[in-house]
C-alpha cells in the first residue's frame, strides 16, 4: 500500500486500492500461485512487479500462462527505468523466475508505451502486440429468447454447472484462458473491493445453458456495463439471446443504458451480436503476448484465441 500511494498521484482513471484486501487477493489468494517480486532497500520495498498466473487452454491440452499486471517504482529509484536500473534489474528476475518454458508458456497483458518498450527489450522477440482492444457496444433492448422456454435464473450455479458450462463452451474455441468454476469464484465472488454480478439462464429443466459476469460502468462511460465473462455455447443461438436480455435487463437496474462486451470476430457469436445493433469501439489499451511454445504463435493469438473484458479488468 505504501509503495503504491508513493509510486502514483491519486487518479480517479486508475485503480485506487483502499485496504490490504485487494494486494492479498490478487497475489496469496489466487488458486494457482502467485507471482509477485518487491526489491527492498533497507527493509522498505521501494519497486514491485506483479503477475496474475492462470491456465492457458489450446484445444484439450493445458498450459500455464502468466498475465503482468502491477509495475511499481517509488519515485526516488527511477533513475534508470529504461536503462539498466533498479527497476529494471526487478523485472529481469521476474522474467526469470515467472516466464519461459519451464514456468509460463505464455505471458501477456496490458501494457503502457513505456512498459511495453521495456518488455520488448527483456522478454525479447517475439515479444510483440496483439493489436488493440475493440469492443462490441450496443444498447439495452428487448431480445426475443426464442423457443427453447430459456428464463433468467437466480439459483446459485454449482461449481459442477460452471464446469460443465465451460466445458462446452471451450469446445468451440482454439485457444482461451481459463473460465472454469475455480477461477471464477476466486476472480469474482471472492474479490474484496468490487462488486460482480452472476446474469445465469436457464432452460425449462433447469439446466444452466449460460453464465455472464456483470460489472455496472467502467472502461469506456459510467452507463455503460461491462460483460466481463461470457459463457454460452457457440451453437446455442437460443440461450446468447436470453443470455443478452438478462444482462440488460440486470444492467438496467445498475443505471446502464448499454452493454460492452470483449469478443473475437472469428468467434461465432460476433455477428449475431452485431446484426442486433452493436458496433465496434475501440479503446486506448494495447494488448501484447510473448509465447515460449513453438504450437502456439503470436498469429495463433491474433487469430484464435479468446479472450474477455474481464482480462482487462484485473487493471
Amino acid at each position: 500500500m505504501a509503495l503504491f500511494r508513493g509510486s502514483f498521484a491519486p487518479r480517479a482513471s486508475v485503480f485506487q486500492p483502499c485496504s490490504n484486501a485487494g494486494w492479498r487477493w490478487k497475489y496469496h489468494e489466487n488458486p494457482c500461485g502467485s507471482a509477485s517480486l518487491i526489491a527492498r532497500v533497507d527493509g522498505a520495498a521501494v519497486a514491485h512487479v506483479g503477475g496474475v498466473l492462470g491456465t492457458f487452454w489450446r484445444g484439450v491440452e493445458r498450459r500455464s500462462t502468466v498475465q503482468a499486471t502491477d509495475h511499481m517504482v517509488h519515485p526516488r529509484w527511477r533513475d534508470g527505468v529504461v536503462a539498466a536500473g533498479l527497476f529494471v534489474r526487478l523485472m529481469d528476475a521476474w522474467i526469470e523466475r515467472y516466464c519461459g518454458p519451464h514456468a509460463s508458456s505464455l505471458a501477456w497483458g496490458f501494457p503502457s508505451t513505456r512498459d511495453f518498450e521495456i518488455g520488448r527489450r527483456r522478454l525479447r522477440h517475439p515479444y510483440e502486440s496483439l493489436g488493440p482492444v475493440e469492443v462490441l457496444v450496443g444498447p439495452i433492448v428487448p431480445v426475443h429468447a426464442g423457443p427453447a422456454g430459456l428464463a433468467a435464473s437466480r439459483r446459485r450455479a454449482s461449481d459442477e454447472e460452471l464446469d460443465e458450462l465451460w466445458s462446452r463452451c471451450r469446445a468451440s474455441l482454439p485457444m482461451t484462458m481459463d473460465r472454469g468454476a475455480a477461477f471464477l469464484r476466486w476472480r469474482y465472488e471472492r474479490h474484496p473491493a468490487r462488486r460482480y454480478r452472476f446474469v445465469s439462464v436457464r432452460d425449462a429443466g433447469g439446466v444452466l445453458r449460460g453464465v455472464c459476469l456483470l460489472r455496472g460502468g467502467g472502461l469506456l462511460a459510467s452507463d455503460t456495463a461491462l460483460l466481463l465473462e461470457w459463457l454460452v455455447d457457440a451453437d446455442d443461438e437460443e440461450a446468447e439471446r436470453s443470455l443478452l436480455a438478462a444482462s440488460g435487463a440486470v444492467a438496467h437496474g445498475e443505471g446502464c443504458d448499454s452493454l460492452a462486451v470483449w469478443l473475437a470476430p472469428w468467434q461465432r457469436g460476433t455477428q449475431r451480436i452485431r446484426r442486433l445493433g452493436y458496433r465496434a469501439v475501440p479503446t486506448t489499451l494495447r494488448h501484447a503476448a510473448r509465447s515460449w511454445d513453438p504450437h502456439t504463435t503470436l498469429a495463433d493469438l491474433r487469430e484464435g484465441c479468446a479472450w474477455s473484458l474481464g482480462d482487462v479488468d484485473f487493471l
